[in-house]
């Protein structure tokens, strides 16, 4: 779908470096696209900032807390701009705070194909992401950068390497983490990618 609606020549010659935020502190009484970074997802986002060669003039990121903090410091690392994208937030789950063990069953099962009314429907969170990059890929020259959300990331990955992922390559994903990708391809370059 990205080169139907990028247009094969915006494309060409432009890697991706998608990034997932750093750990927030967890806070059952706050939903979670409130959640900040917690200290130690700040120290992580700091590490990884410091390992990313970012050739991206800005840093795309979701409008959730967690991501913008991440994004902040992985922009102020690399000395890029930092732009907010409501397209890149994450795959909406309205179904409350569950315990770990349920919400990652339920996810797994939503990855592999299942009904669950609390997600996002499949289909439109993934043509969401996916037209986000192809506008993204529109406005300007050169790589790009996103910092964002395990299965948001999950679906678009999908599409940039031309298959379904399920749960296994989104439990893959760690927080935070980084993989850098050839739009014009579909290939992976570095990082978590290379391992699917």
């Amino acid at each position: 779908m990205l080169r139907e609606l990028a247009g094969p020549e915006r494309l060409r010659g432009r890697r991706l470096h998608l990034i997932r935020h750093a750990r927030p502190e967890i806070d059952a009484a706050t939903p979670p696209e409130l959640w900040r970074l917690s200290d130690q997802g700040r120290r992580e986002a700091t590490a990884l900032g410091g390992r990313i060669r970012l050739t991206a003039a800005t840093v795309w990121c979701s409008p959730e807390p967690k991501a913008r903090e991440t994004g902040a410091i992985i922009a102020g690392a690399s000395g890029a701009r930092l732009a907010v994208h409501p397209g890149l937030r994450e795959l909406a789950f309205r179904a409350g705070f569950l315990a770990q063990e349920e919400f990652i069953r339920r996810v797994r099962a939503y990855l592999g194909g299942a009904q669950d009314p609390a997600f996002e429907p499949y289909d439109d969170a993934g043509r969401r992401i996916v037209a986000c990059l192809a506008e993204l890929c529109q406005t300007g020259e050169g790589d790009l950068a996103l910092v964002s959300h395990g299965r948001i990331m999950t679906l678009l990955l999908g599409d940039i390497l031309g298959r379904r992922l399920g749960a296994d390559e989104w439990a893959a994903i760690a927080i935070p983490d980084w993989t850098l990708l050839d739009l014009e391809t579909g290939r992976p370059l570095k990082g978590f990618a290379l391992d699917f």
